[in-house]
């Protein structure tokens, strides 16, 4: 099941005492967590993004004006693309579309279909002549994180990932306590030494598992 901000901060509380609400309001912790959740669904985009909880929005083509290309919100992370042929219009019948840094949107040097994603918008490769051979595109994003205002707010992140976010919190706090002078004994190294092998352990284990889903389906379509 999904995880929520309050479980994310009752977790790293109780990694120290020192942790209170009083020292670290909520507000605090909050605001860290933004910022880390949206680093860390970026690392797990390039990893795994089949491990993230995906939107599929469909966008018939051709397009109105193909040089205008697909808007696609800032606050959407693009996981990945496909194109539906023409010829073939059952669910299981998709191309991958590579995505390709932004900047390289007129080069011709990659094999179609490609598109890149400039600012908030998706623009395809070549021509709209290019295109002809599919009647739909098909676009996966996951929402990066807004302000995560109460505890309340879920995490848009694997569920295992509750205890990376724990450690991290709690490695941002530690650093929190050493700067007050009246602090409890709290390393900051420690803690942040924790709080990355937490989060290498969870990207290693979500790298495994996407090789043997990789192998699964090289057997059975073998």
């Amino acid at each position: 099941m999904a995880f929520t901000v309050a479980d994310v901060v009752l977790a790293a509380r109780d990694l120290s005492p020192a942790y209170t609400p009083q020292r670290h309001p909520d507000a605090i912790c909050w605001r860290f967590l933004t910022r880390y959740g949206r680093t860390l669904l970026g690392r797990i985009a390039q990893l795994r993004p089949s491990a993230l909880p995906a939107t599929v929005t469909t966008v018939p083509l051709p397009l109105g004006t193909f040089g205008s290309g697909v808007p696609v919100p800032d606050d959407l992370l693009l996981l990945s693309v496909s194109a539906r042929p023409m010829a073939r219009r059952d669910d299981s019948a998709r191309v991958p579309v590579e995505l390709l840094p932004a900047g390289q949107r007129l080069t011709r040097s990659t094999r179609l279909p490609w598109a890149v994603r400039e600012g908030a918008t998706v623009f395809l490769s070549g021509t709209a002549a290019d295109w002809t051979a599919f009647d739909l595109l098909e676009l996966r994003t996951v929402a990066m994180p807004a302000t995560l205002a109460n505890g309340a707010a879920t995490v848009p992140l694997p569920d295992d990932a509750l205890d990376v976010c724990a450690q991290q919190l709690g490695a941002f706090l530690a650093s929190r306590v050493a700067q007050q002078p009246d602090g409890d004994k709290v390393s900051p190294r420690a803690a942040q030494d924790a709080a990355d092998k937490a989060e290498a352990t969870f990207l290693d284990r979500l790298t495994n598992q996407g090789r043997a889903e990789v192998i699964t389906m090289r057997r059975v379509y073998s």
